[in-house]
């Protein structure tokens, strides 16, 4: 009975019709917002960055070092990921591999000069 009334008299009205349609996308989009648009749970960092285990907040920028037991040169996606024992290359500066005939050799520290 009251679908009857609802479909004959309320939905007929174009101005009621369009309020409601305007109600249910605003509460589709807040939907939406809330489940898929809320921010990273972080504590004491800045939005957008999680923590390691230990705490410590890391920047996504690439950082080169060198492991000076095996003499090997990596980039790792940021400076958390670098392991303890390794040497960072300075800001703007890289390390750069050099071939040596007669024993191996360390890589060779790129900087520019000033």
């Amino acid at each position: 009975m009251a679908r009857i009334i609802l479909e004959k008299t309320i939905l007929k009205n174009a101005r009621v019709r369009f309020i409601l349609e305007l109600l249910s996308v605003f509460i589709v989009g807040l939907v939406v917002g809330i489940v898929f648009l809320r921010p990273t749970k972080t504590t004491n960092g800045p939005p957008g960055y999680t923590p390691t285990p230990s705490g410590q907040y890391c920047i996504q920028v690439i950082t080169q070092a060198f492991n000076p037991q095996t003499g090997d040169v990596v980039d790792f996606p940021t400076p958390c990921d670098v392991p303890k024992g390794w040497e960072v290359a300075p800001a703007g500066c890289h390390y750069e591999k050099v071939v040596c005939v007669i024993a191996p050799c360390k890589p060779v520290l790129i900087c520019p000069t000033p």
